[in-house]
């Protein structure tokens, strides 16, 4: 009888992990980096990496976004599942110049609680 209330969430987590792994979790390139290099000729022997990232989160999309260097971001939104601890996160990676995506992430939700 203990087992309810102290894991009533175990197996709705379960089905949710599964659920969105198999049908969410993956990776896009929407374009290459060779492809990106013959677009923006010269634009990659000048790009520096920058030792310490500045980022900020937009106040409208709760949207955490993070100047790797002069030219790209990497912006990370967060989706909370309510009433199980599981919480899915998307990474897309934005040429900063033109706002094109040419990469997005979406990794297994994961667990919040562990």
């Amino acid at each position: 009888m203990i087992y309810l209330p102290v894991f009533w969430d175990h197996i709705p987590t379960l089905l949710a992990h599964n659920y969105y792994c198999s049908s969410e979790a993956g990776l896009w390139v929407y374009k290459t980096p060779e492809q990106w290099k013959k677009e923006n000729q010269g634009a990659a022997e000048t790009l520096t990496d920058s030792e310490l990232s500045r980022f900020w989160v937009d106040p409208d999309s709760k949207t955490r976004i993070t100047y790797l260097n002069e030219r790209f971001e990497d912006r990370r939104s967060d989706r909370h599942l309510r009433f199980i601890p599981v919480t899915i996160f998307t990474n897309t990676l934005v040429d900063r110049k033109s706002g094109i995506s040419w990469l997005n992430m979406c990794p297994l939700a994961q667990d919040t609680e562990t």
